[in-house]
């Protein structure tokens, strides 16, 4: 090998530890960065290919690649109910502009933000993608823009009333149901709030009677919240009766399909409330599982229904699953969307932009789309990825590519001496 060569050896070695620093450097730097990957040299050897017949002969140093080290960071507590942190191997999807390129990138940092419009944005505006849930929470197949709705939450109407008790069956027949005396002609009460087609909210009271073969229902209202009605006026907008066995579970429903009628002030004409009392044993249910008359005392254990009045969004929670939801001041919450996640065949293939982006390269494959909650992946509100890099490892490198930089730097000035050595020969 010749003294020139010597020197050559030298100067790779610096070069190749040099990139090394550079690379432990940007992790050190990026030791807070969200959802940062910290980063590898990998060196390999060369040959001296000038040697005759020297095959093994040594020939220095070099870089072989940067590897992207994607093991999972810590996730840690966010301030704020955008910030959210992946558990897995997958990636944040978010679209729009990035330095001149318009595309689709890819992203683990986790720190996002509304814009006025709405939309759910990376700090340099790009937008995330999910999977938007319809009025009725049903998923869409396409994937868009994810946009936080701002619109009020328009109210339903009550269609429908669930009603779970016990009347006894101690409570002896009395006088027949009066609405203008229902003190005396009534054996059990409870009283439901409902709501009409503007959200406006109106009571409801469920009577029970008995009688001779079982118990009569009526359902009255304040006249005053009817068109037509009197105000302080009770009256009837619906009724039927019920029957039970010698175990006292339901047996019969007249009508079959209980339901009431009313034409509340103001509101949709005609709105039709179905009462479920439980299944009947006639119907082939259990007749226990709603009204029952046994020997305890009379007690409305529950009753529900399912309308609501018009709502404001208040906040917003991501769950396990990715899925972001909206609560509103009326009780109400709503699936506004969920978040598309992409895997990879190989991180590693893929290309790192800056700005905490990545886009996807021929080495890494296409994106596999899919959503979190698929045991890969786990989505996390209110909560960050931090950076994977060590610090004490990377100061242990640190030491390693100085010394390492330092000794290549040596085997130069030596070859210098030796050089000058060869020159004095002469002399």
């Amino acid at each position: 090998m010749s003294l020139a060569r010597m020197f050559n050896i030298g100067l790779l070695g610096l070069k190749a530890h040099r990139q090394a620093m550079n690379v432990t450097s940007d992790n050190i730097s990026n030791m807070n960065t969200v959802g940062f990957k910290g980063a590898r040299v990998n060196f390999r050897d060369m040959l001296d290919r000038s040697v005759l017949g020297g095959a093994g002969v040594g020939g220095g140093v070099e870089v072989s690649s940067v590897q992207r080290l994607f093991n999972q960071g810590a996730i840690t507590h966010g301030d704020s109910p955008l910030d959210f942190a992946l558990a897995g191997d997958g990636f944040f999807m978010v679209e729009g502009q990035y330095n001149g390129a318009q595309g689709e990138f890819y992203t683990r940092a986790g720190q996002f933000q509304l814009d006025r419009d709405g939309f759910v944005v990376t700090d340099s505006g790009l937008k995330l993608q999910a999977y938007p849930f319809d009025a009725n929470e049903v998923r869409s197949s396409l994937r868009t823009n994810l946009q936080i709705p701002q619109a009020t939450l328009p109210p339903r109407a009550t269609a429908s009333m669930n009603i779970v008790a016990n009347l006894s069956s101690e409570t002896a027949v009395g006088a027949a149901f009066d609405v203008n005396n229902l003190s005396t002609t009534t054996d059990h009460a409870s009283t439901i709030e409902v709501y009409d087609s503007l959200g406006q909210k109106h009571d409801l009271t469920l009577y029970f009677t008995r009688t001779a073969t079982g118990w009569d229902w009526n359902v009255v209202a304040d006249g005053g919240e009817l068109t037509g009605g009197t105000a302080g006026t009770p009256t009837v907008v619906g009724n039927g009766s019920v029957t039970f066995d010698a175990n006292g579970a339901l047996d019969s429903l007249t009508p079959a399909t209980p339901s009431i009628s009313a034409n509340f002030l103001g509101a949709a004409p005609g709105q039709t409330i179905n009462l479920n009392f439980g299944s009947s044993v006639t119907g082939g249910g259990t007749g226990l599982d709603g009204l029952t008359q046994h020997g305890s005392k009379s007690l409305t254990k529950l009753h529900t229904q399912n309308g609501y009045g018009a709502g404001e969004l208040e906040h917003i929670e991501l769950n396990d699953e990715g899925i972001l939801v909206g609560y509103y001041d009326n009780g109400e919450d709503k699936k506004i969307a969920q978040l598309s996640i992409a895997r990879f065949t190989s991180r590693e293939g893929l290309n790192r932009l800056g700005g905490n982006l990545y886009t996807e390269t021929p080495d890494s494959g296409e994106p596999i789309v899919g959503t979190a909650g698929n045991g890969k992946n786990n989505v996390y509100g209110n909560a960050l990825e931090e950076s994977n890099v060590d610090v004490a490892t990377e100061f242990v490198n640190m030491i390693k590519e100085q010394r390492a930089f330092s000794a290549s730097s040596r085997s130069i000035t030596t070859a210098d001496e030796m050089f000058t050595e060869v020159i004095n020969l002469k002399r």
